[in-house]
């Protein structure tokens, strides 16, 4: 009785404990679509009024009617897009490779892609401009997609890696048997297998694309290469904010994001978990 008295403690604890974590998280969002359908007035009275007396949608039809908004939009499609498919493609190569094939220094070399990760984007910016400044890619879209593909795929090599790793090596093996080579091998028995993998990094590359500040506001310098991340923080001026848009702006940019999470999130957990019992 007292096991079960115990557990139940403890499973409300845990349920009080995620609907406060939950309720925290999603402050920033509420406050953002109220603020996001304010007035200029409304948006500096006190006390602050989380529901507008006067809604308005005029943030909104700003950013439509403005065209530089639009080719923001459009800008971090195409570069979200591209970063996604170079690192899937990369990714699946390479963490098929690490997976499957050893040579002298495989391990030191698996983990030093990881540790990659561990260098943050404000050490490498200087580098990558000398380097794009050198091969004339700076201030033009594969300049900016090559940068964050490059910053993305390290962390998805290793998530496909231990990903590979948990399907049976015996099935490459009788592949092989069969007349495959490791070509059809990897294409027609590996690579269908690690679809909820596939998807996983496909997210994770997409989000990283997309929500990347600092490589497009240095690699970049017309408004028709900008990303949303960047333009947004354009509304932020010397002297004043224009929250009310700079908050519309926001949701627009993060509706995709929310609505694209909340249907595939299962795959994007599966990914990230999947490859966690071998690496």
């Amino acid at each position: 009785m007292g096991v079960t008295k115990s557990r139940k403690l403890k499973l409300v604890f845990l349920y009080i404990s995620i609907i406060l974590i939950t309720v925290i998280m999603f402050i920033p969002i509420v406050w953002m679509a109220s603020t996001s359908i304010k007035t200029d007035a409304e948006v500096f009275t006190r006390p602050i009024r989380w529901v507008p007396r006067v809604p308005t949608l005029n943030n909104f039809i700003t950013l439509i009617r403005t065209p530089k908004y639009s080719i923001f939009f459009v800008n971090s499609w195409i570069i979200a897009t591209c970063v996604m498919v170079i690192t899937v493609t990369l990714a699946s190569f390479a963490g098929y490779g690490l997976a499957r094939f050893k040579f002298p220094g495989s391990e030191l070399f698996s983990t030093s892609i990881l540790l990659s990760q561990m260098l943050p984007p404000i050490l490498l910016v200087i580098p990558y401009f000398m380097i794009m400044k050198s091969i004339r890619l700076y201030n033009t879209y594969w300049g900016v997609i090559l940068i964050d593909s490059a910053y993305s795929t390290p962390f998805c090599i290793w998530m496909l890696r231990g990903y590979f790793a948990t399907i049976p090596k015996e099935l490459d093996e009788a592949a092989l048997i069969d007349g495959c080579s490791h070509w059809s091998t990897f294409f027609k028995v590996a690579l269908p297998l690690t679809i909820p993998g596939l998807i996983g990094t496909a997210i994770f590359s997409f989000l990283w694309g997309w929500s990347e500040f600092l490589f497009v506001f240095i690699l970049t310098r017309s408004d028709q290469l900008k990303t949303v991340t960047v333009g947004a923080a354009a509304l932020v001026g010397q002297y004043a904010i224009d929250w009310n848009l700079l908050m519309a702006l926001a949701l627009l940019a993060n509706l995709p994001l929310l609505v694209a999470f909340i249907f595939l999130q299962q795959h994007l957990v599966r990914g990230l978990t999947g490859g966690a019992l071998k690496g």
